[in-house]
């Protein structure tokens, strides 16, 4: 390693801004968030994809994602502590002494 070496991700950054053809992979262009997170602005670009084929693979993986049962819990949690501290209760999952939504076996349980 050289005292002279620069990271090549933070040079190819760099070139880019003034380049007039770039080369990335189209999950860079096509995801929002990667594309706010890179800097990469589209406005008056053309953008040529190629392998074209996997682009909607590509979109589908993007804008979807896999949750367990714990992370949905902690959402549920999450979105009943909004609903609270907004005042709007309306909305909020009711839960049974059991556990389980819907059983009216007695008194009526907020999750959090």
């Amino acid at each position: 390693y050289s005292p002279h070496a620069a990271c090549p991700y933070y040079i190819s950054q760099a070139l880019a801004k003034d380049a007039e053809i770039v080369f990335a992979p189209y999950n860079y262009v096509l995801d929002p968030g990667i594309r706010d997170a890179l800097g990469i602005e589209l406005m008056n670009s053309v953008v040529i994809l190629d392998e074209a084929h996997n682009v909607e693979d590509t979109l589908r993986e993007a804008g979807s994602g896999k949750f367990g049962e714990f992370e949905l819990c902690e959402l549920v949690v999450m979105l009943n502590n909004y609903a609270l501290t907004e005042k709007s209760t309306g909305n909020m999952i009711e839960l049974e002494p059991s556990g389980v939504p819907g059983d009216a076996s007695g008194d009526v349980e907020y999750l959090c």
